[in-house]
């Protein structure tokens, strides 16, 4: 008895060595292979007329903890450019982020690695430390130092469903049906430039320009045309500075008080207007304004804090954008965004919800 014991505890042994654990940890990273196919779908669905094949360029990148998070594409044919910050683990939404030209690269050493926290920005450095050294420096000495653990990056729960459908071979009609989709934009919204180079304070400028750009919207697109726009200026410059000067534009920016309040001074200065604001956070109600064609502010708000040197060392953390439009499914929830620095943008909303504060305006 004692002998086909220990038999039974050997076999089971052997089997136990020769057996991958049940416990072991399911991979959930993509070959960039699976990511070309994500692109290719992308680029049909996103505003952009380039095609796959006028990809330039593709690049990894990490986050903090030295883990491969993503692919960063770049395509480019003439003078057009688009660019994909795209995911490679099945934990995390499928875009990240996409826009016309390049994403913001914050070189700290040339030729390092690329690390993404968020937005539409890259950290180029040797290593996560000099990449987080980079940014604690640019805080004010007021703030808080942060920690990698304070970056971590958003997980989206409901992205392996639509993950499945690239990793199987074959679509089930479950996984089809993933693919319904809703998209709306706002036409005839003008991107002007905060960076213009007759813009007075162009590193804080971005809520002024916002501003600028919803009001000059409702004088030409909505017949509203007592308010002042283009037509009264000598230039984009001169409005945005306008802006600026008269409605409590400062070097650390604006808040959305003061935005809203702006926003409502700004287009009864010289007509009988009724204008309302509403502030807040919420991606159906934001839907609902772009589809009755009412463009919002926009306003990114995280770690950053603006000082003298921001200008230099342009971050997307802390910046006013206007909001022109939408792409959702049952897993991604994209802003569609005018980016008074680099264009149009789709940023990821579930994965910047915390740090967003969506700023409506009606005008009758």
């Amino acid at each position: 008895m004692f002998k086909r014991v220990v038999s039974l505890l050997f076999v089971i042994a052997l089997i136990l060595v020769q057996t991958p654990s049940i416990t072991e940890a399911k991979s959930n990273k993509v070959t960039e292979k699976i990511v070309d196919k994500v692109a290719k779908d992308y680029l049909k669905k996103l505003k952009t007329d380039l095609k796959f094949n006028d990809k330039t360029d593709v690049f990894t990148f990490y986050d903090l903890d030295d883990n491969e998070l993503g692919y960063y594409y770049q395509f480019e044919k003439g003078d057009k450019s688009f660019f994909m910050l795209l995911s490679s683990n099945t934990e995390y939404s499928l875009l990240f982020s996409a826009g016309s030209g390049k994403p913001s690269i914050k070189s700290v050493d040339k030729g390092g690695k690329y690390y993404y926290l968020g937005n539409i920005t890259l950290y180029e450095a040797e290593d996560a430390s000099s990449a987080l050294n980079m940014i604690n420096t640019h805080l004010s000495e007021k703030s808080a130092q942060l920690s990698k653990k304070d970056l971590r990056t958003k997980k989206n729960p409901k992205a392996q469903a639509r993950w499945e459908y690239y990793l199987s071979e074959n679509e089930t009609p479950a996984v089809k049906a993933l693919s319904a989709e809703d998209e709306d934009s706002i036409n005839g919204v003008r991107i002007l430039n905060q960076w213009d180079d007759d813009v007075s304070y162009p590193a804080s400028s971005c809520g002024p320009t916002t501003i600028a750009t919803i009001s000059e919207y409702w004088r030409t697109e909505e017949n509203k045309s007592s308010i002042r726009g283009l037509n009264y200026y000598d230039s984009e410059a001169d409005m945005i500075n306008h802006v600026y000067d008269s409605h409590d534009g400062t070097l650390t920016g604006m808040s959305v008080a003061g935005v809203r309040r702006a926003l409502i001074e700004h287009m009864t200065e010289k007509g009988s207007y009724s204008v309302t604001t509403d502030s807040f956070n919420n991606f159906s109600k934001y839907k609902r304004e772009i589809r009755a064609n009412r463009p919002l502010a926009i306003k990114f708000d995280d770690w950053f804090v603006i000082d003298d040197t921001w200008g230099d060392d342009y971050v997307f953390d802390y910046h006013w954008t206007t909001g022109v439009g939408y792409f959702t499914d049952d897993v991604d929830d994209l802003l569609y965004i005018h980016d008074s620095v680099g264009g149009d943008r789709y940023v990821d909303y579930r994965f910047h919800e915390d740090i967003i504060t969506m700023v409506s305006v009606n005008v009758e």
